[in-house]
C-alpha cells in the first residue's frame, strides 16, 4: 500500500539520487547523444548483416521498439501506473490503529502487499528495465553506449544488478548506489518468484532464508517492506521523469538543426560511424527517424 505520508518522506531522497545519476551521465558521457540512444533503444540486429531479398544490404545498427519487447514493457508500465495511482492519504499510524481487529483492512493490506511483491519482481526481472539501468550505469562510468548488449534468459540477474549496474558506480554516484542497495535484495525477488514468502501478524516472512547465500531476511516488519517498496515506486517515477525531461531537451535541440542530431555507432571492433537522426511527426505517431530516410521520403523539395 502506498502511503502519501511515506512517499513524501522518501521523495526528496530518491529524487536527489536519480538526479545525481542523470547529471553524472550528462557530464561524463563520451558522446552528447548517448543518453538519447537509451531513450530510443539503439541496438544491433544480427540478422541484418546478411543481404535482404534482392541483394540489398542494410545496416544492422537500428533503433526503435525492437519487436514485441515494446509491448511487454508497455504492459508492465500499465500495471505500475495503475498501482501507483492508488495512494492512501490517511496517516500510516492512524491507518494501522485498528488493524489487529479490522479483518477487512487486514485482507485488503494482504492483497496490496502481494501485488507490491509482484511489482517488485516484475521491475527487477524486466529485460527492458535492466537494459536501461545497464546502459545508464555504463554512461555514468564514462563508457560508450553499448549497441551490442543483450540480456539472455539464463543470465544471472543478481550478478547484473549488483556487480555490473550497482557496484561500479559506488564512488561515482554514491546516492544512486545506496538507493539501489536500499531497494534491491535478490532474496525478495526469488522468494516472490517461487512463492517462498508469507504474511502473518504484521510481518512479511521468507522461507528461503539463508545468510550464507545472499538471503539474510527471516522476517521483516510491514514498515521495513514499505520503505523498500515506496523507494522503488519513487525511483520508477523519477526514471520516467528524467527520461521525459531529456527527451524533450533533445527534441527541442533537434528542431533547430536541419540534419537533426548526430549519434555515434560503436561497432564490436571498436570502429566508429556517425549518423544523423531527426524527430518527425509523420503518420500515426511522432518518432525519431534516420535523417537519410527523412531526406529521401519526407523532406520538402
Amino acid at each position: 500500500m502506498l502511503f502519501l505520508e511515506t512517499l513524501k518522506k522518501y521523495g526528496p531522497q530518491v529524487e536527489d539520487a536519480v538526479d545525481e545519476l542523470f547529471s553524472t551521465i550528462e557530464a561524463k558521457q563520451t558522446h552528447e547523444q548517448d543518453l538519447l540512444l537509451i531513450e530510443i533503444n539503439g541496438f544491433y540486429q544480427a540478422n541484418l548483416e546478411s543481404p535482404l531479398h534482392g541483394g540489398e544490404k542494410v545496416s544492422p545498427y537500428v533503433f526503435g521498439i525492437g519487436g514485441w519487447s515494446y509491448y511487454t514493457d508497455h504492459t508492465q508500465y500499465r500495471f505500475f501506473d495503475a498501482y501507483r495511482r492508488e495512494i492512501e492519504e490517511t496517516p500510516r499510524n492512524e491507518y494501522f490503529a485498528d488493524f489487529k481487529t479490522n479483518l477487512k483492512k487486514q485482507a485488503h493490506y494482504d492483497m496490496t502487499l502481494q501485488l507490491e511483491l509482484m511489482a517488485y519482481l516484475k521491475f527487477w526481472e524486466s529485460d527492458v528495465m535492466l537494459r536501461k539501468l545497464y546502459q545508464l550505469s555504463n554512461l555514468a562510468q564514462g563508457k560508450n553506449y553499448d549497441w551490442h548488449y543483450t540480456l539472455g534468459k539464463d543470465d544471472s540477474r543478481q550478478n547484473l544488478i549488483r556487480n555490473i549496474i550497482r557496484d561500479p558506480i559506488k564512488k561515482i554516484c554514491p546516492k544512486f548506489y545506496q538507493l539501489i542497495k536500499d531497494i534491491y535484495l535478490s532474496q525478495i525477488r526469488n522468494a516472490t518468484a517461487h512463492s517462498q514468502f508469507y504474511i502473518e501478524q504484521g510481518k512479511l516472512g521468507f522461507t528461503n532464508y539463508d545468510p550464507a547465500d545472499h538471503a539474510p531476511l527471516s522476517q521483516i516488519s510491514f514498515d521495513e517492506w514499505e520503505e523498500r517498496f515506496h523507494k522503488l515506486a519513487l525511483m520508477y517515477n523519477e526514471l520516467i521523469r528524467n527520461f521525459n525531461k531529456y527527451r524533450e531537451r533533445y527534441i527541442k535541440e533537434e528542431n533547430e538543426k536541419h540534419y537533426g542530431l548526430q549519434i555515434r555507432i560503436t561497432k564490436k571492433d571498436k570502429s566508429v560511424r556517425h549518423e544523423f537522426i531527426k524527430y518527425v511527426d509523420i503518420g500515426s505517431r511522432a518518432d525519431w527517424m534516420w535523417y537519410r530516410n527523412w531526406a529521401k521520403y519526407y523532406s520538402e523539395p
